[in-house]
């Protein structure tokens, strides 16, 4: 077995290096700062952990971190999860407050490998079950990193209306929905899936950022530093967009004025 300290992940923009223990408490550092700057979070609220089908790993990582929270802060914390996962949350998963939504028919009507079209369609049913949960506010294992990445998608769509993807709350959704991890680089959440290899996924949707990954990378490349600075950016522009554009009223994100819903929630056919 190998030793606890063992170094396991870098930070090139700080210097740092974490051993596993230190690498959990970075990720639990991360998601309680992602949440109490949106100004929601309270203790012994009920809290629902998102375990997507597009990224259920993540989604796995982030309900184990709230899981650990929860005893600290008194919390209590539900998983929400696409059907596709049962086994996945099953296994990985040690709650028994689990709440499933069904995937595979708005699947049908959508491009599975479009990331937006994948984001949207699955909050919009995320949102749905955790507000029969009870829940009071809704976390996505969304990273900053990932948030950046689909900011640059709905830049090289020429679609402004899917910038509403990459911001880190959406507060007008009931409950609302909160970017677990928009304070935390993608490479340190994949680093914990590395780690743990426990950790596996089978998953209905397939989404793909196409141009904008290659761009980003070949921009911010191991500078995380250019991974914040434009997550600031992208919370300006995303907010200049929330005035010019409506909300759709099953996904939260926005949409033409005058529209009631968005075109993919549309196509899917989602109220």
């Amino acid at each position: 077995m190998k030793n606890s300290r063992t170094p396991v992940y870098h930070r090139t923009y700080s210097g740092e290096t974490l051993d596993h223990a230190t690498l959990l408490r970075a990720v639990e550092k991360a998601l309680k700062k992602s949440l109490s700057k949106t100004g929601l979070a309270r203790p012994r609220m009920r809290i629902a952990a998102w375990i997507p089908d597009s990224a259920p790993l993540r989604g796995v990582v982030l309900a184990k971190t709230l899981l650990r929270l929860e005893r600290k802060y008194g919390s209590t914390t539900i998983i929400v999860a696409a059907d596709s996962l049962q086994d996945v949350v099953e296994r990985q998963v040690d709650t028994e407050h689990v709440y499933m939504y069904d995937l595979e028919t708005p699947a049908s009507g959508i491009d599975v490998s479009d990331p937006i079209a994948c984001w949207r369609i699955e909050r919009s049913l995320a949102i749905k079950t955790a507000r029969k949960a009870g829940a009071e506010i809704l976390v996505s294992p969304l990273t900053r990193t990932d948030l950046n990445l689909l900011m640059l998608e709905a830049v090289l769509r020429g679609e402004p209306e899917a910038l509403s993807e990459a911001m880190p709350v959406l507060p007008w959704t009931d409950p609302p929905v909160v970017a677990g991890f928009s304070e935390a680089e993608g490479e340190l959440i994949a680093a914990v899936i590395a780690r743990t290899r426990t950790l596996t996924g089978s998953n209905r949707c397939n989404p793909c950022f196409r141009d904008a990954k290659d761009l980003f990378y070949s921009v911010a490349g191991s500078r995380p530093e250019l991974d914040f600075s434009s997550y600031k950016s992208l919370n300006l522009l995303a907010g200049k967009a929330r005035e010019k554009y409506g909300v759709c009223i099953s996904c939260g994100g926005f949409t033409s004025p005058g529209s009631r819903t968005c075109r993919y929630c549309a196509s899917a056919g989602l109220p």
